[in-house]
């Protein structure tokens, strides 16, 4: 039977996480329980009334509500939430049997520790009986949802003699370990790892559901600490509030076994005398105290904030992260606070402390002794200048300190002429330094009239408006010549006045140059290590030394080329920028000879009008154009220097044919070797009919198809060996240990993906030389020019991880200028690129047309619903997993509504009624086009559509030649022969990716991109199958959208987007992997 104390049994989880979600956010705006039955007032999309009945026993007899879900005989949330707020706001009680029964079979004192900290005093939202503390809370948690963050708790002094616990939350890494600790936001409560009921209950001490926020709480006597402590839950941080900057120390617990009283003497001005309590705490056999000053003393310091006492242990909590407890007695403990609390100064007191510990058998504190002799010195002081960053704005803050000898003292401290030598101290003396007050305060004077152009003067330290690399550049030599000793913030670096130079020494290997900075003084060079620099410092042995302004400048400009940090330079011998600019850099480098040689090539492709120039083929059977010549002479210049590099002229410039015309050259210099041509295997074709049109003289063959019979014993056979990318990867075997004299890839940008077996068989093969060909190096993103790169010139770019660090990142995501600066020098020598409309003057025009058409009612309303329906699923997904994580779904929604705007059969054959306006638009079109005699390509991905068209044109009784992706190598080349042969065929269907690629259609001149596709480039590359040399008319593409669809949104989000990799290689840019949520919910808006 249903019943009101189990209402987690009443109710599915859904509708039961849904209720309470209501409760805890206060939906429920009235519930009374009148006599047997519950009344309540729920608001959802608007209030709801729900009544319950019930037995005595909580047995439901009946639930009613009228929202629309109840109406169909569904339990809904709202009836839900009702139960629980009667639960949790004692409106229904269970009966005295059953209370009897849960007292007997539940021990209650397991909970007497908790009720220390009263846990359940305040806003409480659980009963003992019903449901657990973790399923409450958990209920209203998304258990699904990644967690990212785990509770930790921040203490903090609250100047009333206890501590302020704040709860904040540390993130966890997708490694496990553990990152920084920022505040508690409640927009990230469903991402927070509870991994015990403890926490759980713990966390709702400190939550409030209903405003949404946190509150800190007061521990005055260590109760908090002690729960911790007891469930293992070490998650305590303290700030580190002196550095300047949001920084926690975890908290580390340590035991004590004894609490040492010791007691700092002081010597006043006028020859008083008190005693300073110290607390001495044995840590495995380290002696450290606890002081309330910032002196600085033997042993281990750490300065406590507080100290409190729960009546079993006293914990010391300290800002360094320490928290020393130990258990002691209530009388113990009242000795101590009357230690800390009286007025020390005279022996005698401290003897009758003494004597009351002794009296009261005290054993867990004890009085150290106290020396009684005392001795004072006259050590000459030496200064030191500390710096560190303000806790406010840029300013350097300095404070003044000065070393007597072995101890240090703040020169602000205090105006005693007498302090402890705490470093000398012993069991028979006390040792007192005699300051020397006079001279501190000119060294004060000195430095203020040093610094007063910057100064800014406070109580006990100085500001200075400048960086620390300008300070110590400026001022730094100037005061260590002076006998000032400087030291960064608290640590114990040594700054060497040292006055060397920064010097580069370089070593070659076969591909590589290494190259060390080093640091030379006085003829002696010494290993240069790189770990301040934004200060001017750098490490030289044991020593830091302040650099010159010009060699950090030489620094900065060598990490900015990828020096790492224990200063070596991996330099490729084909990377000619960075050689370039080391260079520039050093006089080292550019006394090297074999540096020299490689400058001399990179200027010389800088200004390519210096190649020199070489024969044309005498064979070659056609006519280069002027920059089909650069090109060749381009192809022999990299050859004599044996450099690898890529021909990526605009589709339609004769990439092919110079690659011919050069290899003939090969041919008549007895040179040609043997050459395989890697290209797609619907180009295959097109390869060998070029060959035999203007190099007839070279012997070829086409390794492809079932029947090839290439073996180890021909390879050498032929000049050319013409294969596919599939079947390279499927005989690597057969062609990886043979050397080729030209490995050359068509349509390299197929081997973006560095993991894909095709690119790793194209790296395997052994070649002299290494040729590309492309129009788009760079399709969608720089990874894919690594690889490009790694394939040609390994090394260039680094490994790949380097080039996501130096490159990807940067570029991608921060848009950093200089980082696309740098890559673009880099590859700049090894990519020759001329665009159409710089080279070809006679080339016809291209024009680029958007044609428009709007849905009609049906097509609108099956849109619509589709459209509100991805939206809702994949504003949730992306709020859970991210873009990344939505990837899949979010194009099978994008793709689902593209085909609606195309035709709304393609989702689903019952829409086959439904008219497409776009179908109606390019039946118009196609009909006028014919009537003016202009041959026309139709573009479309979808294979589907092409289908459709393909049906329509066939029953108007019009010729047309078909290609898509089933279509194989031999049928698709009579297509093309067909098309161009001008047989009465007008109309050539292609799919996009089927035939974006290799293939001439220059006998049409209209191209219809029947609907758009997410990357511009393969546009382009479609319609540059018509628009390329032999065109001799006016080429017009239409591109047909449909207007307030995902095809405008797309154009529209294409133009916002495009600047990934502008003017390293091409214009292309990436698209999803730039889309944020905002992105991808305008496409569904």
């Amino acid at each position: 039977m249903d019943n009101l104390f189990n209402p987690d049994r009443v109710f599915d989880s859904i509708t039961y996480k849904k209720g309470f979600s209501y409760f805890l956010y206060n939906n429920v705006q009235s519930c009374e329980v009148l006599d047997d039955k519950i009344v309540a007032k729920v608001y959802g999309t608007r209030v709801y009334n729900v009544i319950i009945t019930y037995r005595p026993d909580g047995t439901i007899t009946n639930m009613l509500c009228n929202c629309p879900f109840a109406q169909k005989s569904y339990r809904c949330k709202h009836m839900a939430a009702t139960i629980i707020y009667a639960n949790q706001n004692g409106l229904i009680k269970e009966s005295e049997s059953k209370i009897s029964e849960v007292t007997i079979i539940r021990d209650r004192s397991e909970f007497k520790k908790d009720d220390i900290i009263n846990l359940s005093s305040r806003n409480t939202l659980y009963s003992e009986g019903g449901i657990s503390h973790r399923e409450v809370l958990f209920s209203c948690i998304n258990r699904e949802q990644k967690k990212k963050y785990e509770m930790v708790f921040l203490l903090k002094d609250d100047h009333k003699n206890g501590i302020i616990v704040e709860p904040c939350i540390r993130y966890i890494k997708k490694d496990g370990t553990y990152g920084a600790v920022y505040r508690f936001s409640s927009s990230k409560l469903d991402e927070i790892n509870f991994s015990s009921e403890s926490e759980l209950l713990l966390f709702r001490r400190f939550y409030s559901f209903s405003s949404g926020s946190v509150s800190p709480l007061e521990d005055r006597d260590g109760n908090i600490i002690d729960f911790f402590m007891r469930h293992n839950i070490n998650r305590f941080f303290v700030d580190r509030y002196y550095s300047g900057r949001d920084e926690y120390e975890l908290v580390r617990f340590r035991r004590i076994e004894k609490i040492k009283l010791g007691f700092y003497v002081n010597y006043h001005r006028y020859g008083d005398i008190t005693f300073t309590p110290m607390f001495y705490f044995e840590e495995g056999g380290i002696c450290g105290y606890v002081d309330r000053g910032d002196r600085h003393r033997d042993g281990k310091p750490h300065d406590y904030f507080t100290m409190l006492f729960n009546g079993e242990k006293i914990f010391f909590v300290c800002s360094d992260g320490m928290l020393f407890y130990k258990e002691i007695t209530a009388t113990s403990y009242e000795a101590i606070k009357y230690i800390l609390s009286a007025n020390l100064d005279s022996l005698g007191k401290i003897d009758g402390i003494k004597s009351y510990i002794e009296r009261h058998n005290i054993k867990d504190v004890e009085i150290m002794d106290i020396p009684l002799k005392v001795r004072i010195v006259y050590p000459v002081p030496k200064p030191i200048v500390v710096i560190r960053d303000s806790i406010f704005g840029s300013e350097l803050r300095i404070h003044l300190w000065f070393e007597y000898d072995r101890d240090i003292i703040f020169q602000y401290d205090s105006d005693d002429d007498l302090v402890e030598a705490t470093s000398r101290r012993s069991k028979n003396e006390t040792v007192v330094i005699s300051r020397n007050k006079e001279y501190e305060k000119k060294v004060l004077e000195y430095l203020e009239i040093l610094l007063r152009k910057n100064l800014s003067r406070w109580e006990n330290y100085m500001e200075l408006k400048m960086s620390k690399r300008d300070f110590l550049v400026k001022y730094g030599l100037k005061l260590i010549e002076e006998g000032f000793s400087i030291n960064l913030e608290r640590s114990n670096r040594r700054i060497s006045s040292s006055r060397g130079k920064v010097k580069l020494s370089i070593k070659s290997d076969i591909d590589w140059f290494d190259i060390d900075v080093e640091y030379e003084e006085e003829g002696e060079t010494k290993k240069l290590l790189i770990e301040d620099i934004n200060s001017g410092l750098a490490r030289v042995g044991n020593e830091y030394v302040i650099l010159s302004k010009h060699d950090i400048s030489k620094i900065e400009s060598l990490l900015k080329l990828g020096m790492d940090n224990n200063g070596k330079i991996k330099a490729s011998k084909y990377d000619f920028a960075l050689i370039d600019q080391l260079f520039s850099l050093s006089r080292e480098v550019s006394n090297n000879e074999e540096i020299v040689n490689i400058k001399n090539i990179y200027d010389r492709l800088k200004d390519f009008s210096n190649i020199e120039e070489y024969p044309l083929p005498s064979a070659f059977k056609g006519t280069l154009r002027n920059y089909q010549i650069a090109g060749y002479m381009w192809l022999h210049f990299l050859e004599k220097y044996s450099l690898n590099g890529c021909l990526a002229d605009d589709m339609g410039l004769g990439k092919t044919i110079q690659t011919l015309a050069f290899l003939q050259r090969l041919k008549e210099e007895n040179r040609i070797g043997t050459n395989v041509i890697v290209a797609p295997v619907n180009t295959l074709r097109n390869w060998a009919n070029e060959i035999q049109r203007f190099v007839p003289d070279i012997n070829f063959y086409i390794h492809h198809g079932q029947n090839r019979n290439l073996s180890a014993d021909n390879i050498k056979d032929f000049e050319v060996i013409i294969t596919s990318y599939a079947t390279l990867r499927n005989d690597i075997e057969l062609l990886k240990d043979f050397e080729f004299n030209y490995v050359i890839l068509d349509e390299a940008q197929l081997i973006k993906n560095h993991n894909a077996l095709i690119s790793r068989a194209v790296r395997i093969l052994k070649a002299r030389h290494k040729l590309s060909l492309t129009g788009t190096p760079i399709e969608n993103n720089t990874l894919e020019l690594w690889t490009h790169m790694d394939f040609l010139n390994p090394g260039l770019l680094g490994n790949i991880t380097d080039f996501r660090r130096r490159f990807a990142r940067p570029i991608e995501i921060d848009k950093d200028e200089n980082a696309r600066e740098i890559l673009k020098k880099k590859v700049f020598p090894f990519i020759l690129r001329r665009k159409k409309v710089d080279v070809l003057n006679d080339l016809p025009p291209k024009n680029e047309i958007v044609l428009y058409c709007e849905m009609e009612v049906d097509q609108r309303r099956l849109y619509e619903e589709w459209r509100q329906y991805y939206k809702g699923i994949l504003n949730s997904k992306i709020d859970k997993d991210g873009v990344a994580g939505s990837a899949i779904d979010i194009l099978s929604a994008l793709t689902k509504l593209r085909q609606i705007a195309l035709f709304p059969e393609l989702i689903n054959k019952k829409y086959s009624n439904i008219s497409s306006c776009k179908f109606e638009l390019m039946k118009e079109t196609v009909s006028e086009l014919l009537e003016e005699g202009h041959r026309i390509i139709i573009f479309s991905q979808f294979v589907g559509a092409l289908s459709i068209i393909k049906d329509y044109i066939a029953k108007e009784g019009l010729n047309y030649c078909y290609i898509d992706g089933s279509v194989t190598s031999t049928k698709r080349q009579k297509e093309i022969d067909k098309f161009q042969s001008k047989d009465g065929v007008d109309i050539f269907l292609i799919s996009l990716r089927a035939g974006g690629l290799g293939i001439n259609l220059t006998s049409a001149d209209y191209v219809i991109l029947y609907d758009p596709w997410w990357n511009p480039a393969v546009e382009s590359q479609a319609i540059d199958r018509v628009h390329r040399i032999g065109q001799k008319e006016s080429v017009f593409a239409y591109k047909m959208i449909v207007r307030d669809s995902v095809e405008e949104k797309i154009l529209a989000l294409q133009e916002k987007k495009r600047r990934l990799v502008e003017d390293i290689v091409t214009t292309e840019s990436t698209f999803f992997k730039s889309l944020n949520k905002d992105d991808i919910m305008a496409l569904l808006e």
